[in-house]
C-alpha cells in the first residue's frame, strides 16, 4: 500500500473513532449545549458592555481633568 493511502485510511479511521467517542462521552445533548452557550454568551456580553461603560466613564473624567488643566 502507498504511503498516501495509509494516511487516508488512518485519517478515516480516526474521524470515525473520534466521532463515536465524542457522541458517547458528550456531557449534554446538543440542544442543551446550545442553550448553555447562549446563556454564557449573554453573560459575557453584559460583562463586556459594563467594561466598555466603565472605560468610557474613566476616559470622560480624564478628558475633563485635562480640559480643566489646559483651560487654566
Amino acid at each position: 500500500m502507498k504511503t498516501s493511502t495509509k494516511v487516508a485510511v488512518a485519517l478515516g479511521v480516526g474521524f470515525v473513532v473520534g466521532g463515536i467517542l465524542g457522541v458517547l462521552y458528550a456531557p449534554a445533548k446538543g440542544s442543551e449545549t446550545r442553550e448553555n452557550w447562549g446563556r454564557q454568551r449573554k453573560k459575557w456580553r453584559q460583562r463586556f458592555d459594563q467594561g466598555v461603560k466603565k472605560g468610557q466613564d474613566i476616559l470622560s473624567k480624564m478628558s475633563e481633568r485635562v480640559d480643566g488643566e489646559v483651560g487654566d
